[in-house]
C-alpha cells in the first residue's frame, strides 16, 4: 500500500522503514530508501505534521543502506543524521546516529556482493552454480 504523500509522508514512511530493518525485508527496504532518498537532509521525520517527530529521515536512510549492504552510503547518512539532529537541538537522536557511524566503523570490511552469474560461467560454488542457472540471486554470505 503506498503512503499518501501529504505532510505526514517523511513520519509514515519512517515508520514502515523501521518495521522493514527489524523485519530485514531486503526488497521492501530498497524502494523505501529510493522513496525516502530525496528527504535526505529534510527536518525530523514528522515535524512538518506538527504533531509528532522521529529521528532524522538520514539516520533511516543509514539503516536501510546497510541492510542493502551500501556500507558507505549508510556512513555518509549516519553522518548526516548527526549534523541535522544537532541543528534541532535533539542530542539524544545525534549521539545514536554517532553511535551507529562507530559501530559502522568498527566492523570489517564485507567482501563486494557478488552478481547474478549466467550460465555457463565459471562458479565459485555448486550453490551459486545452480542460482545462476536458475536466474536466482546467489546467497549473501553475510
Amino acid at each position: 500500500m503506498a503512503i499518501r504523500p501529504d505532510f505526514f509522508f517523511a513520519l509514515f514512511a519512517t515508520l514502515r522503514a523501521m518495521a522493514v530493518v527489524a523485519l530485514d525485508e531486503r526488497d521492501a527496504a530498497a524502494e523505501l530508501y529510493a522513496t525516502l532518498l530525496p528527504r535526505r537532509d529534510g527536518p525530523l521525520a514528522g515535524a512538518t505534521s506538527l504533531s509528532v517527530a522521529l529521528r532524522p529521515v538520514a539516520h533511516t536512510l543509514g539503516e536501510l543502506a546497510l541492510l542493502l549492504g551500501r556500507d558507505d552510503e549508510a556512513a555518509d547518512h549516519f553522518t548526516r543524521s548527526v549534523a541535522i539532529a544537532e541543528l534541532w537541538g535533539a542530542t539524544h537522536w545525534a549521539t545514536e546516529a554517532r553511535e551507529a557511524l562507530a559501530a559502522l566503523e568498527s566492523r570489517p570490511a564485507r567482501p563486494p556482493r557478488r552478481q547474478v552469474a549466467t550460465a555457463g560461467s565459471d562458479y565459485c560454488c555448486e550453490v551459486c552454480r545452480i542460482a545462476g542457472e536458475t536466474g536466482e540471486q546467489p546467497p549473501d554470505w553475510d
